[in-house]
């Protein structure tokens, strides 16, 4: 908006010279005095509010219409207006893009627009250790939405990725992605990829030609770091010639994997366009959905930046183990049968110091017939506080919840 409002001034400034200046002069300044005076205000303005406090503005006004609780309401109108950042030293990471998607780790904020939506990624990655652009690309530390998101900002190399590219970016800490026989939960794209790189409609698979991550033949271009070109290196080294539509690194690769004989057909030495063999890949006839889950896999291969401590490591399933049961194991399936009161008694272990029917512990009270001798409220009161009744015990307070409480004090109290 500012630059359409300096190039009217330029052109009033302009309309000004040519009518006023040899019939009075001083109308000519006047203009320009005007004009940059008024060029100087839009300036302060803008610099006083830029576009990232309109949106934090209208998500605490939207924030406080979800919120019943008049304090958090107050809490919220206190919040300072300010810029946000996601900082990782580790990953070189300074990202500001929270200053806008401010409900990207609030779950009330699922159906809300953009940039207010709530991230459904947002349980299973720590955006305060990673960041955005680790995963979405983009320019991390802009606050204006044009420069954030980097689409056409002259050499900058990693512009924001569409919707349908994120899953490229996977690779970076997990992988599995490369692992024969592991597929990784959520990345759809990549999974389907990986298999018609093994199972395809020729039985050919990729690494007949082509070599990945060390592994495969040299028939074809390494496929290794395929995604860690530029798109200027990538210009330089491709015939763009043959392709529909914005000529760039996506469409390229998107439209060789559908039909490889149109896009490098060959062509002979000229003065604009490199020599270029014609390519010896066949058509393996992918479906649109197949080519671009291909694209985003290949985009994906990229030079290994992250620190090994950033790398996703799956977790081994723990095997179930017998509960104790005073001194017995039981199996979980067992456990589960239980009233919920013995499942808590079992759990917080009191049997280590209590005798329950001729097992358990000596160093505290036998509570075979516990129930005879206190009542509900004394039992309440000692869960809670067992200071309280008992002075000189040694039991300590648990955390128990309410409902724990009541159903540990049912099970006691049935001990008769």
């Amino acid at each position: 908006m500012l630059n359409t409002i300096i190039v009217l001034a330029l052109i009033v400034n302009l309309a000004a010279l040519i009518i006023f200046w040899r019939k009075d002069q001083n109308n000519v300044y006047a203009v320009f005095i005007i004009t940059i005076v008024f060029l100087f205000g839009a300036t302060v303005y803008k610099d006083s509010e830029p576009e990232w406090k309109k949106y934090q503005r209208e998500y605490k006004k939207l924030l406080i219409e979800k919120t019943k609780d008049p304090k958090k309401k107050k809490s919220i109108e206190a919040a300072p207006i300010e810029v946000k950042q996601l900082w990782n030293q580790g990953l070189d990471v300074a990202d500001r893009c929270i200053t806008c998607h401010l409900g990207y780790d609030t779950p009330e904020f699922a159906d809300a627009p953009l940039p207010y939506k709530y991230h459904a990624k947002a349980r299973e990655h720590d955006f305060n250790k990673v960041g955005c652009t680790i995963c979405h690309e983009g320019q991390g530390r802009a606050t204006e939405k044009v420069d954030a998101h980097a689409r056409g900002i002259p050499h900058w190399d990693n512009p924001l990725l569409p919707v349908n590219m994120v899953q490229s970016t996977c690779g970076k800490c997990h992988s599995e992605i490369h692992e024969e026989g592991k597929e990784l939960k959520g990345a759809d794209m990549l999974n389907l990829a990986k298999k018609l790189s093994v199972t395809n409609k020729l039985e050919v698979p990729c690494i007949t030609c082509h070599a990945i991550k060390g592994v495969g033949e040299i028939l074809a271009p390494d496929l290794s770091e395929f995604g860690s070109r530029t798109e200027h290196e990538f210009e330089l080294s491709h015939d763009l010639t043959h392709i529909e539509g914005e000529k760039n690194m996506y469409n390229w690769t998107y439209q060789h994997f559908l039909d490889p004989q149109k896009v490098t057909p060959g062509s002979p030495a000229t003065a604009t366009t490199p020599a270029s063999e014609p390519t010896i890949m066949p058509n393996f006839d992918f479906t649109p959905d197949e080519a671009n889950a291909l694209t985003v896999f290949v985009m994906g291969l990229k030079e290994d930046k992250i620190p090994g401590k950033y790398k996703y490591k799956p977790r081994a399933e723990p095997k179930p183990k017998a509960i104790s049961r005073f001194q017995e194991a039981i199996s979980h399936e067992e456990f589960e049968k239980l009233p919920f009161g013995e499942q808590i008694f079992i759990h917080y272990n009191c049997w280590y110091c209590h005798t329950l029917k001729g097992r358990g512990g000596k160093i505290a009270p036998d509570l075979t017939h516990v129930g005879g001798r206190r009542d509900r409220d004394w039992l309440i009161k000692h869960f809670k506080d067992p200071g309280s009744v008992s002075p000189h015990t040694f039991m300590p307070t648990f955390r128990l919840t309410d409902e724990q409480i009541d159903a540990l004090t049912d099970f006691l109290a049935s001990l008769k």
